[in-house]
C-alpha cells in the first residue's frame, strides 16, 4: 500500500496480534487492513500519490500499532490524513482504531467519510457494515471491561431471613393411606434469621498470547450465631476464546470449585462449558448464539448425592455503550447415582441479567433465574412416596453507586422462593447486603 511491501504488512499485523488479550478484535481489524490493502492502491485505477514521507509515516504507524501503542498510531495517521488526505488506506485504517479502542461515534464518521469521499468497492463497504453491526459495539463493551482492573475486592453486612433454608410449613405426612402419619419438624429445621458479614473477591489474569484468561473467585459469608451455617466458596477458572471462520466466534470455560458449610468441606465442582455465536445478520448491539456444558458435583459428607448435570440453552445478547442484557432457556439433565432419592431428574431453565446505568452516578444490576424439576422416581419409597417437583425462582436486584475511580457502594435486595409438592423442602429467603468495593 503505497509502497509497504505486503510481507512487511503482515508481518506487522502478525506481531500485533501475538500479544495482546483483545486478539479478537485484532483479528478483525488485521481482515478489513488486508482488505483495505488491496482496495486502498487499486480503487481509482492507480494509487494516489501521497506526501514525500507517507511511507515512512504509515510504516511508522503500524509499528506502533504492533506494539500496543493506538494513541500514537493514531496521532502518526492523523499526520498523515492531513499531508496526505487521498490516502484511503489511513482513513481505514484510522476508523478501524477507534473502533477497536471503542469509540464507535468517531469510527461511524470516519466510515462515512470513507463511503462518501473515495466509493470504496462492494468488498469494503461489506466489511464496514459488519464492522457497523457488530465489532465496534463488542470493541467498546470489551475496552470499559479492560478499564476496570483485573482484581477487586468486596466487604459487605447483611441481613438473611432463612439462613438455613428451613421450611416453609413445620407440619408434613409420611407414609400413605393408612400408614399416613403426620409429624411436625424440630425447631432446628424450620427458619432462622440471622445477621452476616460477607467478603467476594475476584482476580483475573491473562493466560497465554491467544486470548485465554485465568480467574479466581473467593466468596465468604460468616453469620452472628448461626455458625454451622457459615459458607465459603473458591472457584478456579480458565476461559478461551477461538475464531472459528468468518465471522464464528466460540468461547470455552473450564471451572473447579470448593463450597464449605460450617468450617468444613461441604461439595466440589467441575464444569466445562462452551459457548457458541454465529455470524447472524442482527441488529447492532445483538448476538444470538447457543450454550452447553457439563457439571460434576460431589458431596464430601453425604454418600449417595453426587450427581452430574447436562444442560442446553439458547443464549441472547444485547449491548450498549452504557451496559448489557443476557437471556437465555434451555433443558437439563440432571444424574444422580442409583441410591440418590429420586434417582434423575429433568428440567427447565431460564435466566436473565442485566447491567446499565441508571442515571450518571448510579447503576443498576438485575439477575432473575427460574429451575424447574421433576423427579424420575418416588423420592422415598414408603416414607415419602411422591416424585419431586421442584420450581425455584431468584430474584437479585442491585445498585451500584461509583465513587471515584476506584471504590463503589453496592446495595443489594434478594429473594428466593422455593416451591415444592414436597412440604419439607419448601422455603422463603429474603435478605439485603450493603458492601463496600474496592479495584485493585
Amino acid at each position: 500500500m503505497h509502497g509497504l511491501h505486503v510481507l512487511d504488512f503482515l508481518r506487522v499485523w502478525l506481531k500485533w496480534l501475538r500479544p495482546h488479550r483483545c486478539w479478537r478484535t485484532r483479528l478483525n481489524l488485521c481482515t478489513l487492513c488486508l482488505a483495505g490493502l488491496g482496495w486502498a492502491g487499486t480503487a481509482w485505477g492507480q494509487a494516489p500519490v501521497p506526501a514525500p514521507n507517507g511511507d515512512d509515516l504509515y510504516q511508522q504507524a503500524l509499528r506502533l500499532i504492533a506494539d500496543g501503542e493506538p494513541e500514537q498510531a493514531r496521532a502518526v495517521l492523523q499526520r498523515l490524513m492531513n499531508t496526505a488526505p487521498e490516502h484511503a488506506g489511513a482513513w481505514m485504517d484510522m476508523a478501524m482504531l477507534y473502533c477497536s479502542m471503542g469509540q464507535a461515534e468517531q469510527a461511524e464518521s470516519l466510515f462515512a467519510t470513507i463511503e462518501a469521499r473515495f466509493d470504496p468497492p462492494p468488498g469494503i463497504r461489506e466489511l464496514i457494515a459488519l464492522q457497523r453491526q457488530q465489532r465496534c459495539v463488542e470493541a467498546q463493551i470489551q475496552t470499559q471491561t479492560q478499564k476496570q482492573a483485573p482484581a477487586w475486592l468486596r466487604l459487605g453486612l447483611g441481613y438473611d431471613s432463612n439462613v438455613n433454608q428451613g421450611a416453609s410449613s413445620p407440619n408434613f405426612s409420611i407414609g400413605t393411606g393408612a400408614s399416613l402419619t403426620s409429624l411436625v419438624l424440630s425447631p432446628d429445621y424450620t427458619p432462622k434469621a440471622d445477621r452476616f458479614m460477607a467478603l467476594s473477591a475476584e482476580l483475573s489474569q491473562p493466560w497465554d498470547a491467544v486470548g485465554a484468561l485465568a480467574f479466581a473467585q473467593v466468596q465468604a459469608r460468616q453469620y452472628d450465631t448461626q455458625h454451622r451455617y457459615d459458607l465459603g466458596h473458591l472457584l478456579l477458572g480458565l476461559e478461551r476464546p477461538w475464531q472459528l471462520g468468518r465471522g464464528w466466534g466460540l468461547t470455552g470455560t473450564a471451572t473447579m470449585g470448593l463450597t464449605t458449610l460450617g468450617g468444613a468441606g461441604y461439595q466440589t465442582q467441575q464444569q466445562l462449558a462452551l459457548q457458541l455465536f454465529p455470524p447472524l445478520a442482527l441488529p447492532s448491539g445483538w448476538k444470538l448464539g447457543l450454550q452447553g456444558g457439563v457439571t460434576g458435583v460431589r458431596y464430601l459428607t453425604q454418600s449417595g448425592f453426587d450427581s452430574v448435570m447436562q444442560e442446553w440453552r439458547g443464549v441472547l445478547n444485547y449491548r450498549w455503550a452504557d451496559g448489557f442484557w443476557q437471556a437465555s432457556l434451555g433443558q437439563a439433565l440432571d444424574k444422580g447415582s442409583a441410591v440418590r432419592p429420586g434417582n434423575d431428574r429433568r428440567g427447565t431453565l431460564a435466566h436473565i441479567t442485566g447491567r446499565w446505568q441508571l442515571t450518571p452516578g448510579v447503576l443498576g444490576e438485575l439477575w432473575l433465574n427460574y429451575q424447574s424439576w421433576a423427579g424420575q422416581q418416588p423420592y422415598a419409597p414408603g416414607l415419602i412416596d411422591q416424585i419431586r417437583r421442584q420450581k425455584t425462582q431468584l430474584v437479585r436486584l442491585a445498585l451500584v453507586f461509583p465513587m471515584g475511580a476506584k471504590q463503589s457502594l453496592h446495595v443489594e435486595l434478594r429473594n428466593v422462593q422455593n416451591r415444592e409438592n414436597i412440604s419439607i423442602f419448601e422455603y422463603g429467603s429474603q435478605s439485603l447486603q450493603v458492601g463496600w468495593q474496592w479495584q485493585l
